[in-house]
């Protein structure tokens, strides 16, 4: 079951906040949704840009809902020469982690004659480990990136990070017990302070770790759904 479409209005913004600064002063208007799953990100950003979703799946066939409502072409009509189109930002949205290192490898890397000069790559990747065996209806992960793996395989392929964080749903003491809490108006003030305070140092606690490669954390920073997100352009050669 998807996501639902204002959960993905309320991402996509999230993440177009994070590559808008470093696209200041500059017109997007060619965007592709790498991987572009179910197709719902890329209706989407369809709206507002001229967005191709690039996959492996034919959506014009199997999926009667979005085959009327976006531009889809193959990762080898993507790639090949008849495609002279450049993007200003392509958004390469949970692939990485269903390839092996190797095709990891070469799909960074080749996505550099794709952009635009002065174009952007957000690279987005789950925030957590999931086995073959608990996925639900989709292709098995086969690798786990954590905030230091991605950025070596960005930066071993060319890529100058600009920017990069965690996205997705608050850490999960906040879900479980901060947010009923304050939902409590007798509860006294500074109780609801305290607890607020704790679910903050907390948060905190679990970025650093994420970035220490810490995969517990990985795992259980988020109440599910979480991201670690990379924004990036080609290095000077």
């Amino acid at each position: 079951m998807g996501a639902a479409p204002g959960e993905i209005k309320t991402r996509l913004d999230g993440y177009l906040a994070k590559v808008r600064p470093h696209l200041a002063g500059r017109n997007i208007r060619n965007t592709a949704d790498f991987c572009g799953g179910n197709g719902r990100y890329g209706v989407m950003l369809s709206k507002a840009f001229n967005n191709i979703l690039v996959d492996v799946v034919d959506y014009k066939r199997a999926n009667f809902e979005i085959r009327s409502r976006i531009s889809w072409i193959s990762p080898t009509e993507f790639y090949g020469k008849a495609n002279l189109k450049k993007y200003d930002l392509i958004f390469f949205r949970h692939g990485l982690e269903h390839m092996t290192p190797k095709e990891a490898s070469v799909t960074v890397h080749s996505l550099k004659n794709s952009l635009s000069a002065g174009g952007v790559l957000c690279v987005i990747v789950p925030n957590e480990y999931e086995q073959g065996s608990s996925m639900r209806g989709h292709a098995p992960h086969t690798v786990f990136y954590s905030y230091k793996s991605l950025s070596r395989l960005l930066n071993k392929n060319g890529w100058d990070i600009l920017s990069s964080g965690f996205f997705g749903p608050s850490c999960s003491i906040t879900e479980k017990y901060v947010k009923p809490i304050s939902r409590l108006q007798r509860a006294p003030r500074l109780i609801r302070g305290f607890y607020l305070t704790i679910a903050g140092l907390y948060k905190i606690a679990c970025s650093y770790l994420v970035r220490q490669d810490n995969v517990v954390a990985a795992e259980y920073s988020s109440t599910g759904g979480g991201e670690i997100l990379f924004v990036v352009k080609e290095g000077r050669k």
